[in-house]
């Protein structure tokens, strides 16, 4: 379905130019030296997780990456609960799992999202050699391969960031886009406003559509094929504006999008910094 080839990694390449890697590619290139994988497990209902989950087995070299400690910033009023990180805070986690240029990131998880956004926030960030794991570690394991407890030593790389801020939008380009067509990727019932586990208000953004995140998954956890993913965003226009609750499963539309050329933004507040403004209109299922 997607492959990489050593000999494409090039420089300077868009965001839909890396997306996506398969378990059999990773199982090839798994132990060569310009190779970082990542496993980014998470749970948003409790945060210690992920880090079990990686304790109790990874893919080989695996280093983990913390979604409230690494890929997220200092919560503030406005930014939403998963603020993008600090600059030089994010730097240095990267580069103490090898992170540098000519290095290929590939990142994986157990429903896409936590490797999306280390992909998003790796391009953001300038580095554009990162791929997302299809089907992540749980089709590592469905395949019998290999899995480790050890723990990889910590590096001393150099990653340099280069912000590409074209990549998002921002709580005022939101307000004010005309031509961007706004995706909510949250489950329908939070996005009519039906049902809200965590934020304090429901609803959504006043003209959103909503595409669910993991419609962009096949059962398997995987992204879905090219032609089915067409239809998906047939109607997102060629620069849609994506949220979620916090920026972080938005990625996986993001990635989804990626994949057939489509150049999304990500609004990273998304509606948990939506809503710590009172003057924003929200509207539910109904249009109220």
């Amino acid at each position: 379905m997607y492959h990489v080839h050593l000999s494409d990694w090039g420089s300077n390449m868009s965001l839909t130019n890396r997306t996506i890697v398969e378990t059999g590619w990773l199982a090839k290139h798994l132990r060569e030296d310009d190779i970082v994988v990542a496993d980014c497990r998470y749970n948003l209902m409790d945060s210690s997780e992920g880090r079990k989950k990686y304790l109790s087995g990874h893919i080989p070299g695996a280093y983990f990456v913390d979604m409230e400690t690494d890929l997220t910033g200092e919560k503030k009023e406005h930014g939403g609960r998963h603020p993008i990180p600090d600059k030089d805070d994010f730097s240095k986690k990267m580069s103490a799992i090898g992170v540098e240029k000519g290095k290929t990131v590939v990142a994986y998880d157990d429903d896409l999202s936590g490797a999306s956004r280390l992909w998003w926030l790796l391009n953001y960030f300038g580095h554009d050699h990162v791929y997302v794991l299809n089907g992540g570690i749980g089709k590592w394991m469905e395949e019998g391969r290999e899995i480790s407890l050890e723990l990889p030593v910590e590096m001393n790389s150099r990653f340099e960031p280069a912000v590409n801020h074209d990549l998002l939008f921002d709580v005022h380009t939101v307000r004010s886009s005309r031509s961007n067509v706004i995706v909510d990727s949250r489950a329908p019932e939070r996005y009519a406003g039906k049902h809200e586990p965590i934020d304090f208000k429901a609803g959504h953004i006043p003209g959103a559509v909503n595409i669910f995140y993991r419609d962009a998954m096949n059962p398997e956890g995987k992204i879905k094929e090219r032609d089915d993913l067409r239809k998906l965003y047939k109607n997102t226009g060629p620069s849609p504006v994506i949220y979620c609750g916090s920026g972080i499963t938005s990625c996986v539309n993001i990635l989804g999008m990626a994949v057939i050329g489509i150049e999304a933004k990500l609004y990273p507040g998304s509606w948990s910094d939506w809503i710590s403004y009172p003057e924003n209109d929200v509207e539910t299922e109904a249009g109220s």
